[in-house]
């Protein structure tokens, strides 16, 4: 569906988006999932701005969220590893600068 999407955030972790302010992680490995919200360039929320598509870089351990308003809004996965068990908390992923195009 136009607006939604999902790709890999480590080993057996699939984050995905859905016209919502959140980007939801699923730990396919051991059914557990969690949230993060959108944030602006302060670190506030964004509770009004949708997510509408999601990238994975595997090299930099890095999440991008493109909005409907036009930012673009990233975490970094705080280990060094991507271990499926190690990533499926929110506490593991560090608010990047948000972008506004």
């Amino acid at each position: 569906a136009s607006g939604s999407g999902g790709c890999g955030g480590g080993t057996g972790v699939l984050a995905t988006v859905s016209q919502e302010s959140l980007v939801r992680f699923w730990n396919l490995v051991d059914d557990e999932n969690f949230l993060l919200p959108l944030h602006g360039e302060t670190g506030t929320r964004l509770p009004g701005d949708k997510a509408c598509c999601i990238a994975y870089n595997p090299r930099k351990r890095v999440v991008a969220v493109g909005t409907k308003d036009g930012r673009v809004v990233q975490w970094r996965c705080g280990l060094s590893s991507l271990h499926h068990r190690l990533s499926t908390s929110d506490e593991q992923w560090a608010a990047l600068p948000t972008m506004h195009l």
